[in-house]
């Protein structure tokens, strides 16, 4: 039994697994080691950037036992358990010896927030909402991540064990990855965030869900009074049956109802992706409109005295018979108009949409170097031919990918033929 400085934190450890097992877990290139020793001072250090993080003064109550398990699985599950003790609450977090950094975090945030939660409560565990728990581990792993883990001992200097390992000073903005998943992934609404499915938290659907709790816990902290009025949430949970509850009674003049909670969060969303959801096209007009997008209108004469007719060509045209000032023209011109249309869009054809746009983004830019850095001798228009070939099976995967689309969100599209199978 280890205990940490403040004797909150005790670590329990089982036997390790053996030498050839560990090795192969440690090849994976975010999992850790718990150690016993430093896993209490990881554990005293989450706390202490969870305590600054939320303003929170107050002494902490419960104990917190951890029991470190030999595994032969890193995915094996993490299992927190609350104890009400008659006089107080006590805690217990059974961990695998290996596990991924991320995981780790959120176990002990996890188990911190249920800490502070249920100094209020007695007998009936306060529920804590995933969005937040999310929220705050994302948080305390952008910002704080370098100095919440310390990797174990590989040096012994005369029979002591030291760690080396530098600090590094980095200035980036804590919410620069979420920003760039959410421009091509359809932002959760504060339903989906309340009341999230196992599937929420697997694949890409988790890496949203993540990023969605990390932006909305971050700008609640923005709010007058953020920190401590987080807090007070938190520790309100424990006198309510429900999260929902405890949220409006704490925010009472910000979000009078939840309606008013839903209405600011889409406010929030509409200015950090710089697209407004409440004006979006519904998600039938909004595949009718990318479809009208993936074309290009022209006028059409059947004969030199009779009015022109509309029509429209697929990019693929352009690219194969229209000459290049013309072909740049008709490109650009598509550039823009997807560019407008990606501001209304439904979220689930963002990422669709957003391939189209470097596709032919990136052909144009390329067209005009084809050729610069060839070898002397070297055959520009064969370069240029080469270029032309590849952004054509894009485009048909794309276009395939598009009328394969259902007229409602519910069915996913269709998977994208590949290269060879292209009717090219």
């Amino acid at each position: 039994m280890i205990r940490s400085a403040s004797g909150q934190f005790s670590v329990l450890a089982s036997e390790p697994t053996a030498t050839s097992a560990s090795s192969a877990f440690l090849a994976e290139s975010d999992l850790l080691r718990l150690d016993p020793g430093l896993l209490t001072v990881s554990a005293e250090r989450l706390r202490q950037a969870l305590v600054r993080e939320l303003h929170d003064r107050s002494p902490w109550e419960g104990r917190i036992l951890f029991r470190v398990r030999g595994t032969d699985s890193f995915r094996a599950p993490v299992e927190v358990v609350a104890e009400w003790q008659g006089t107080g609450w006590r805690y217990q977090v059974s961990l695998p010896e290996y596990l991924a950094r991320d995981r780790f975090v959120q176990a002990l945030v996890e188990v911190d927030l249920m800490e502070i939660a249920n100094r209020t409560s007695a007998g009936r565990a306060a529920e804590i909402p995933a969005w937040l728990t999310e929220g705050l581990t994302a948080q305390l792993l952008a910002s704080r991540s370098a100095e919440l883990i310390l990797p174990p001992p590989k040096l012994n200097l005369r029979g002591v064990s030291a760690t080396p390992w530098v600090l590094e000073q980095v200035k980036y903005q804590p919410l620069a990855l979420a920003h760039a998943q959410l421009q091509t992934n359809a932002p959760l609404s504060l339903e989906q965030l309340s009341w999230p499915t196992p599937e929420s938290f697997e694949g890409r659907q988790g890496q949203v869900y993540r990023h969605c709790a990390h932006l909305l816990v971050t700008r609640l902290l923005q709010l007058p009074e953020g920190p401590a009025r987080l807090h007070a949430f938190i520790h309100n949970l424990g006198s309510h049956y429900n999260w929902q509850v405890a949220f409006l009674n704490t925010y009472p003049a910000q979000f009078p109802s939840l309606l008013d909670f839903e209405k600011w969060w889409t406010l929030q969303v509409a200015h950090f992706t710089g697209r407004d959801l409440s004006a979006t096209y519904t998600y039938s007009e909004s595949v009718q409109r990318l479809r009208e997008a993936a074309r290009f209108p022209v006028e059409v004469r059947l004969a030199t005295n009779t009015l022109p007719m509309h029509g429209e060509v697929r990019l693929q045209t352009i690219l194969e018979a229209w000459d290049g000032n013309r072909q740049r023209r008709a490109l650009e011109q598509t550039l823009t108009d997807l560019a407008l249309l990606r501001s209304r869009i439904a979220p689930e054809l963002v990422a669709l949409l957003d391939d189209y746009r470097l596709t032919l983004g990136t052909y144009l830019k390329q067209r005009d170097r084809a050729g610069i850095y060839l070898p002397k001798g070297g055959n520009r228009q064969a370069s240029v031919t080469l270029l032309t070939r590849r952004t054509l099976r894009t485009l048909d995967q794309l276009d395939a990918e598009l009328t394969d689309l259902s007229p409602t969100p519910q069915t996913p599209p269709a998977s994208v033929p590949s290269p060879e199978s292209s009717p090219r």
